[in-house]
Formats: structure tokens, C-alpha cells, sequence
């Protein structure tokens, strides 16, 4: 006698593998999805964050930047201003020379005699 075709233990398997793979998308594959959602959204704000750090950072580049040339600016037109109204050429020499020690600084600085600043 041949075996024949039981459709209900079939039917039975078939629901089986489905509980099987339902399980595995609940038990596994859903909070495996959560999780590289959330790992996503942190790395995101980490580099939005750092991001902002960047640019305040430049922010105070730039603004460094613009302080010290208003500086040497500053400095320069005293320089000129102080240069043109010297009353001998030595006076001028010796205005030359403060500025030039105020702008660029010899080795060892306000120690060094030949920027002896007044």
C-alpha cells in the first residue's frame, strides 16, 4: 500500500515554519533594526555636535584673526602718523624702530636693547 498525501500534517508544517519565521522577525530581526536605528541616530548627533564645536571653533579663529590685524593696523598708523610729525630724521629713525619692535619682536623681546621701548 502507498502512502498517501496527508494535507493536514502539511498544513500543520506549513504553519510551523511561519510561527518559526514570525518568531525570528519578532525575537530577532525587529530589535536588531532598533538598535542600528538608535546607533544611527547617535552618530548623528555626535557629528552635529561636533560640527558646532567646528565652527564656533573658526568663529574664534576668525575673530582672532581680525583682532590682531586692527592691532598691527593700529600700530601702523601710529607708526606713520608719529614718523611724518618727527621733528629730525633721528626722531623718526627712533619711531621707526618702536614700531618695527612692536610688530615684530626681535629674539628676546623687550630684553633685547635694540628695541629699547620708552
Amino acid at each position: 500500500m502507498k502512502p498517501r498525501f496527508d494535507w493536514a500534517t502539511a498544513i500543520i508544517a506549513l504553519i510551523v515554519v511561519a510561527g518559526m519565521a514570525g518568531l525570528w522577525w519578532v525575537l530577532i530581526e525587529r530589535p536588531q533594526r532598533a538598535a542600528v536605528a538608535t546607533v544611527t541616530a547617535q552618530a548623528g548627533q555626535t557629528v552635529a555636535e561636533k560640527r558646532g564645536d567646528a565652527a564656533k571653533d573658526a568663529t574664534r579663529i576668525v575673530e582672532q584673526h581680525f583682532t590682531h590685524t586692527r592691532e598691527i593696523e593700529r600700530i601702523r598708523d601710529a607708526a606713520t602718523a608719529e614718523i611724518r610729525t618727527a621733528p629730525d630724521p633721528a626722531a623718526a629713525h627712533a619711531a621707526a624702530v618702536r614700531a618695527v619692535c612692536l610688530l615684530a619682536p626681535p629674539a628676546g623681546g623687550a630684553d633685547n636693547p635694540a628695541c629699547a621701548l620708552p
